[in-house]
């Protein structure tokens, strides 16, 4: 049962469960006994069953012609019970309600008091009984018994010289809390301490006590409660037992827009603070607090100051006794508030599955809870009544929902995804080489990712860019076996050993054969080698053995001239094969900024022009959603106007494409998606076609940026890209000086620059269900020029003239440098050497005729010995000698 005082009418508006759209006859309206009653509390008990259809309500007896703030001290409280008694009720109340049954009952006066500017009370959950408080009594109210109501003086229930100002209330079977200020008097500048009771339900006395105090130097720690004279708005204040676990009690306290759980022990009643959120520098959050069946909850953030600031955190499961981050706040993405419901929140509580929404005025909206697999829509609410129920609606694609509640959806984990048009309890895996992230509809593969670009860094110059050092390297040069095979000082090597093969073979010939067709073949082989001497002109044979290697160097030389003059300009070069190096080009580069400001020059002008009207083609493709070109629409911005674009929209496979042709360059473009449908990626194309006008080309543009996260983030609901576009002279003027002639060839491109923060593009789930309130996305695009171009330019290290030059002096020098080495052999090395031959030859020749000597005068002794001999013993033998 849901009862709602409204005093303007003097009526009570009832209503019985189910509280949806469908239920309006189970609603009705009782006016109050008397006109001169103000009712300003009303009660039930959140566990009364279906046979005790009563409720409290309370207030006090006011004159036709008295206000509110000039009550006197005639006037009378009281508090009474207004019940249903018809017989039929069990069956009557499921299709019907009739507010003729309901009748006042055990009406009860408080006269003894004046009038009270604070007052509560609060009912027993079975609804046995009611307890008030006052500034001045405290009353136990119980309709069932024989003593109705029990009335104490303040000053016998609080502490010792204490006023206590009641702010709010809440009942346990054993207990009632009560949250409000205790007043500390004039001598202190904080005038009053929010302080938190806990009184027995038996005899009306004081359990435990709380308070309140200020962090150092916080900006709590600057309110001094100077105006509690009189009820404010300012300084309300909410309580709620958890009706799961009575441990578990919210206070929230708007003025510090502080919610503190506390925790009591159930022994000895004793309550202490476990956690608090403060919810920054700001009032209004804890306006009103509420527990949720599995000890979810719910806390209304409510600026009093601005009315249209309401919002609900939800919270899951506190059953560690602490406050986290909320789950999700209302109204949010999926659960927007119903237009026919004030923005303005003033009251919520729970039934207690469901939650009610108090708006200031007096509209009162249900969220229903949902089964899983769907969630409580409040889109598709249109009713005339002052109260309204949210309805149950399918899981969207993306999401999923487990369990029963009034909680939205929850976004499918990355890595899952969910296509939409079935019941949605889980979600599924995706594929490994898939695109999936949070809140995915559909497997995408990761190659829809790949940004395609254009730019590409302008290369530095070689550090040698003299043509003569470039051949001397290269000529001279071995650093590996293959470039061993190519390289010029190796064959000039292999050279150098077939000419000493040759030395030595003629040598031999010379020496050691004397047959005469040697000696022709030997004078054959240096008419040859003469007819080839480049060094002395054919007058040295061994010359011409040389030159061999002279020709081979010089060959090399030229091939790789040639080769060399070929590499240019770089884009139409191939790989250099003919030397080591194969990234060598006849190429240096230069790169620097112009700015559009300085004139450009008449050669650069033409391709200027050429990029100026180049017409562009933009694309927006938005990736893994299920968003359809029905709910897309692009618009122009123009200052303070915006201008309905036509454009070219598909939808398939989850990518929904827009394009469409740029009037101009520089445009502002807004793609409104009227549509809550996640969106994992956006990619973004530029296209272009070429252009080509004599020496001019104008490139053809073909760029693409894809926009994602991998963080376990889905895109945000407003997001802002900016484009800057880049003229370049090799992509906006490439210039390229002709090789052979003075004009010179002209390449242009645009190059696109994006501009976006990710941190702003993307989200979480969390923050997505949070933040996320708005039922359309708003991509705008931005496209922009910047001030200044690029210019690349790109020129040949040597022309043909000077590599000619250039080799012409390399042969003579080559040719110079062998007839020096002759001429150094002839002065420094063969005079030397003809020396000592010549040595040697003497000495030969001396020591031959020493050998003869030797011989010879051993030849004559031994001749002398013999004639001697013979002579002394035989004469005739001497004789015949």
């Amino acid at each position: 049962m849901l009862i709602e005082v409204l005093g303007d009418l003097q009526i009570f508006s009832i209503r019985f469960s189910p509280y949806n759209s469908k239920s309006e006859s189970l609603q009705c309206s009782i006016e109050y006994n008397e006109l001169t009653q103000y009712v300003h509390s009303v009660g039930v008990g959140k566990k009364q069953n279906l046979t005790q259809s009563y409720f409290f309500f309370a207030g006090e007896i006011i004159s036709n012609k008295q206000s509110l703030t000039s009550l006197s001290h005639n006037n009378s409280f009281f508090i009474g019970i207004l019940s249903h008694n018809d017989s039929k009720n069990d069956q009557d109340t499921k299709t019907s309600l009739n507010c003729d049954h309901f009748q006042y009952e055990s009406f009860q006066f408080i006269s003894e008091y004046d009038h009270q500017e604070f007052f509560v009370f609060s009912v027993e959950p079975y609804g046995q009984y009611a307890i008030g408080l006052a500034k001045d009594f405290v009353f136990i109210y119980q309709p069932f018994s024989g003593k109705m109501i029990e009335i104490k003086n303040s000053s016998l229930v609080w502490p010792t010289n204490t006023t206590f100002l009641p702010i709010a209330a809440d009942t346990h079977v054993l207990y009632t809390i009560v949250v409000g200020f205790v007043i500390n008097g004039p001598l202190f500048r904080v005038r009053a301490t929010p302080t938190v009771y806990v009184i027995s339900n038996s005899n009306l006395t004081i359990l435990s006590i709380w308070s309140y105090t200020a962090a150092l130097n916080s900006w709590q720690s600057y309110l001094t409660y100077s105006n509690l004279k009189k009820w404010s708005n300012q300084y309300a204040m909410s309580i709620n037992i958890n009706p799961d676990d009575a441990s578990q009690v919210l206070v929230g306290m708007p003025f510090l827009n502080i919610v503190f759980l506390l925790i009591i022990t159930m022994g000895d009643s004793n309550i202490k603070l476990s956690s608090f959120i403060d919810n920054g520098n700001s009032i209004g959050f804890g306006k009103s607090v509420t527990w949720l069946p599995n000890s979810d909850a719910a806390i209304l953030n409510s600026n009093y100051l601005i009315h249209d600031s309401s919002k609900i955190y939800l919270y899951k499961s506190l059953n560690e006794t602490s406050l986290s981050s909320p789950t999700t706040i209302f109204p949010n993405i999926h659960q927007p508030l119903p237009s026919t419901i004030n923005s303005h929140l003033i009251r919520m509580i729970s039934t207690p599955t469901s939650l009610v929404l108090l708006a200031i005025d007096g509209g009162i909206f249900h969220i229903l809870p949902s089964p899983p697999g769907y969630f409580s829509s409040t889109t598709s609410v249109i009713t005339d009544s002052i109260s309204i129920a949210s309805e149950p609606m399918i899981c969207m694609p993306g999401t999923y929902k487990s369990e029963t509640s009034i909680f939205p959806c929850s976004l499918c984990p990355n890595g899952t995804k969910n296509s939409g048009g079935q019941l949605s309890i889980s979600c599924i895996n995706c594929s490994s080489d898939s695109f999936c992230p949070i809140g995915s509809v559909i497997d995408l593969h990761k190659s829809v990712l790949y940004s395609q670009l254009q730019a590409s860094v302008h290369p530095r110059s070689p550090e040698v860019i003299i043509f003569d050092e470039i051949l001397l390297q290269n000529m001279f040069s071995i650093n590996s076996t293959y470039c061993m095979l190519i390289s010029p000082l190796f064959w000039v090597l292999i050279v150098i050993g077939i000419v000493i093969v040759i030395l030595i073979g003629m040598g031999i010939l010379k020496r050691y054969v004397k047959h005469p067709k040697c000696h022709q073949v030997r004078h054959h082989v240096k008419n040859i080698f003469r007819q080839i001497d480049l060094i002395h002109e054919g007058e040295m044979w061994i010359c011409g053995l040389v030159s061999v290697g002279i020709i081979v160097l010089l060959s090399f030389a030229y091939t790789f001239s040639v080769n060399f003059y070929l590499e240019y300009p770089s884009e139409h070069s191939t790989p250099a094969t003919f030397v080591c190096n194969e990234q060598i080009r006849n190429v240096k580069y230069e790169s620097g900024l112009q700015s559009l400001a300085i004139p450009a020059s008449k050669e650069e002008q033409p391709m200027l022009y050429l990029l100026n009207k180049q017409h562009f083609t933009v694309q927006l493709d938005l990736l893994n959603t299920v968003a359809s070109c029905q709910s897309l629409s692009v618009e122009q911005i123009r200052e303070s106007t915006a201008a309905h674009v036509a454009s070219n929209c598909t939808d398939s496979m989850g990518i929904l494409s827009s394009i469409l042709e740029l009037p101009y360059h520089r445009v502002i473009l807004k793609w409104n998606l009227n549509d809550i449908a996640f969106i994992g990626a956006i990619r973004i194309r530029l296209s272009a076609n070429e252009n080509k006008n004599d020496l001019y080309k104008l490139k053809s543009l073909n760029f693409s940026e894809t926009f994602y996260d991998n963080s376990n983030r889905t895109l945000a609901q407003t997001i802002h890209i900016n484009l800057e576009l880049t003229k370049v002279i090799f992509i906006a003027i490439n210039e390229t000086e002709s090789l052979t002639s003075h004009e010179s060839k002209f390449s242009g491109i645009w190059y696109p620059t994006f501009v976006a923060d990710a941190n702003h593009m993307f989200i979480s789930s969390s923050e997505y269900i949070k933040l996320s309130n708005l039922t359309s996305t708003r991509i705008t695009l931005t496209i922009t020029e910047t001030s200044y171009y690029i210019k690349n330019r790109q020129l040949p290290i040597a022309k043909l003239r000077e590599i000619i030059f250039h080799n012409l002096l390399f042969t003579i020098v080559c040719i110079e440098i062998f007839h020096l080495c002759i001429l150094l052999c002839k002065l420094m090395v063969i005079p030397p050497l003809k020396f000592i031959g010549k040595y040697f030859v003497k000495l030969n020749q001396f020591v031959s005729k020493t050998e003869e000597s030797i011989i010879r005068d051993i030849l004559m002794d031994d001749h002398s010995t013999i004639t001697t001999t013979t002579t002394t013993n035989d004469c005739d033998v001497i004789q015949i000698s």
